[in-house]
């Protein structure tokens, strides 16, 4: 049958000429409702007449049940997509968006189970889990020990599972979860296992709780890093790189600190010695404390005390850690007992000494001591010290003396004041001569010298006087030099009437026989005065010495009072002035003798150096006689105020030539060490004369 065709194709064909939506076919019910159209655009609509699509469905499009088939629909405000027999798949989703759920014979509700997935309208997986809703039947404990006993895995499904994948997964084996957490481990339908994640997060909640109550001691509000542990297992406490299996940069509190000590835990045991102890306590009194700062901490901080590693290397090295860089204390503690156990010993010995000597001394008091025939010995002090003296023992207002004394240990003690036998003394840099005062010294006092590095030329001790002497050097060191010095009397001694078994009196002889009094000699060559014209070049002449037990010996030489050499780089003869120039010298027993010599630039004519100067016809030769006011060694301490006392000075021609005295050299009251003031004065004739004096500025006791 054709309807607007006479070519039907089909049983009922129907055709028209229109191109829009307006109705080709259309069927309606017995009120008139249509139900089913067909658009001239070929759209078709079943249930509405406004088909938006090639096939246009508005309700619920189902199958049967029975033999299954697809499902969509709406109701009760839900959008519904339902695919298979029962049991069926269902998709459901809420009309405003506001709930998803995919499960098995399921329905979009307030209560769900958590083994569909379900989202809520923010795209965030959820399940019901109000407690009013479940009959809790105990407290799940599995945690750490499970977790850790988890192995996770990267897989892809096998070809024969029916699922696919295109990059590896990450998971779990349920096999290996079910051998720990059995309850996260069900069944399908196929028999095979299948994983609740729900009840994996609820071991690792408790595997947290667990690991939170091991490390909750640690708490720290600081911003950096204070807690480290290194690949080696090193901890570091407020540093970064841990050098030691526990490095802690600050200070360690604690009420005790223990160092394991068991037998069973050590071996090559050995057991320190009396000798070895007596050397522990000798090293130990030579282990320097020092009082510092670490590098790291406040320098306003109050000064530590304690060893530098370095140093204690070069005593004691046992008691130094592994890596040499710190001092173990329990090393030190132990070091230090072996010096107490040392001492311990001394003392018990000198213990044992005094108690014999105090029987003694108590027997002597008592008259107990006996003599030969059995009558008792009484002994009044001068009694005892005939006793004495026939041991060859004298003591004598506070003079002890003995033929010979053997001792193992010399102690010089020191007075009040700091005084003693023995000394140290420093020669700056430049200088060649420093004094040493001393009350104890006197001109008959042995001065023993023992410098404390080497030396540059010779040197020697020199004017030795009641108070002080001298030690002078024969050229001016480039660096400080120290020497040690002990003094050893020769006055004093007690007469007695019996000189010693086998014993001669001692006797140096010099050249005449007799001991060596005799000042060394020093000849000038050239002239002096000497006369230079302005501009002229200076050439030292030199001198010769010659002592009657020395011979030939060095000298010193002092330019205007100022150690050093006289050349054409000292003498400056660029304008007029005179230079004073002192040759020095000292014989080995302590003479000292010296010369001067005049160099006139400018005055008294244009005489070039090396010429002869023009006689001035006067006859005169004699030097002035010039003296020194006050002492010729002083002695201040640092800041102190040095006043120079000055120096007179008399010619037999010129008179008084006090006011041509020239002073050269400086005190610096401020900086220890030895400064010499050196006077001169030249007569008209040009004879020159000069004196020095030598103030040593030191720094006071106890500094």
């Amino acid at each position: 049958l054709g309807i607007g065709t006479t070519s039907p194709f089909a049983k009922l064909s129907v055709a028209g000429t229109g191109v829009g939506t307006g109705y080709a076919f259309a069927v309606s019910d017995v009120a008139s409702t249509t139900r089913f159209v067909i658009q001239d655009n070929g759209n078709v609509g079943i249930g509405t007449t406004t088909p938006w699509s090639p096939l246009s469905v508005s309700g619920v499009i189902s199958n049967s049940r029975t033999s299954g088939g697809w499902q969509h629909g709406e109701g009760g405000g839900v959008q519904r997509i339902t695919y298979g027999i029962s049991p069926n798949f269902n998709f459901l989703t809420e009309t405003d968006g506001g709930a998803m759920l995919v499960a098995a014979n399921a329905t979009l509700s307030s209560i769900s189970n958590c083994n569909p997935v379900k989202a809520d309208g923010t795209g965030i997986l959820n399940c019901s889990s109000d407690e009013r809703l479940k009959d809790i039947s105990g407290t799940y404990t599995t945690g750490l020990v499970a977790i850790n006993e988890i192995n996770p895995i990267i897989y892809n499904w096998k070809a024969d599972s029916g699922l696919t994948n295109t990059n590896p997964i990450l998971g779990f084996s349920a096999q290996n979860v079910q051998s720990v957490i059995p309850l996260a481990v069900t069944t399908d339908n196929n028999g095979y296992l299948q994983l609740d994640q729900e009840s994996i997060l609820a071991a690792e909640v408790n595997a947290i709780k667990e690991l939170d109550a091991r490390t909750s001691w640690m708490q720290s509000a600081a911003t950096s890093t204070v807690l480290t542990v290194d690949v080696a297992g090193r901890v570091g406490i407020g540093t970064t790189t841990p050098n030691h299996t526990l490095d802690v940069a600050g200070d360690v509190g604690a009420i005790g600190f223990v160092n394991t000590s068991t037998r069973s835990l050590k071996t090559n045991i050995e057991y320190a010695t009396a000798s070895s102890t007596d050397e522990m306590l000798t090293r130990l009194e030579n282990l320097k404390i020092a009082r510092y700062h670490y590098k790291i901490e406040n320098q306003n901080d109050p000064l530590r005390i304690g060893f530098i590693a370095e140093e204690v290397q070069q005593v004691a090295p046992e008691i130094l850690s592994a890596d040499g860089k710190g001092v173990d204390l329990y090393k030190l503690a132990t070091f230090t007992l072996a010096g107490v156990q040392a001492l311990a010993d001394k003392v018990a010995l000198q213990e044992v000494r005094i108690t014999s000597l105090e029987a003694r001394m108590k027997a002597l008091e008592s008259g107990a001591v006996s003599s030969a025939s059995g009558s008792p010995l009484t002994l009044g002090s001068s009694t005892l010290a005939s006793a004495l003296e026939s041991f060859g023992a004298y003591i004598q207002s506070g003079i002890a003396q003995f033929n010979k004394l053997v001792f193992r240990e010399l102690v010089a003690s020191s007075d009040a004041d700091g005084t003693s036998s023995a000394g140290s003394v420093t020669i700056i840099t430049g200088n060649t001569v420093a004094q040493v005062n001393n009350s104890l010294v006197s001109a008959t006092t042995k001065v023993f010298v023992t410098f404390n590095s080497s030396v540059a030329g010779s040197w020697w001790v020199s004017d030795k006087t009641t108070g002080s002497f001298r030690v002078v050097l024969s050229q001016a060191q480039t660096t400080d030099v120290s020497f040690d010095y002990f003094l050893v009397q020769t006055e004093g001694q007690i007469a007695t009437t019996t000189p010693a078994v086998g014993s001669s009196a001692p006797s140096v002889t010099q050249g005449n026989g007799g001991p060596d009094t005799e000042v060394p000699v020093l000849t000038l060559l050239g002239d002096n005065p000497m006369h230079l014209s302005i501009g002229g070049t200076f050439t030292e002449p030199g001198v010769t010495v010659s002592d009657n037990a020395d011979g030939t010996l060095p000298y010193i030489t002092f330019v205007n009072g100022i150690q050093g050499e006289a050349s054409a780089a000292t003498i400056d003869t660029s304008s007029e002035t005179t230079y004073i120039i002192t040759y020095s010298v000292t014989d080995h027993a302590g003479n000292l003798g010296t010369v001067t010599r005049a160099i006139i630039v400018g005055a008294g004519g244009t005489v070039a150096s090396g010429e002869s100067p023009t006689e001035t016809g006067s006859g005169d030769t004699v030097p002035p006689v010039i003296s020194l006011l006050g002492d010729a060694a002083l002695q201040i301490t640092v800041g102190d105020v040095f006043l120079d006392s000055g120096a007179t000075a008399t010619d037999s021609v010129d008179g008084d030539l006090t006011a041509n005295i020239v002073v050269s050299g400086t005190v610096d009251t401020a900086t220890e060490g030895l400064y010499t003031l050196t006077y001169s004065v030249l007569d008209a004739a040009g004879n020159a004369a000069s004196v020095s004096r030598v103030v040593t500025v030191t720094v006071p006791a106890g500094n």
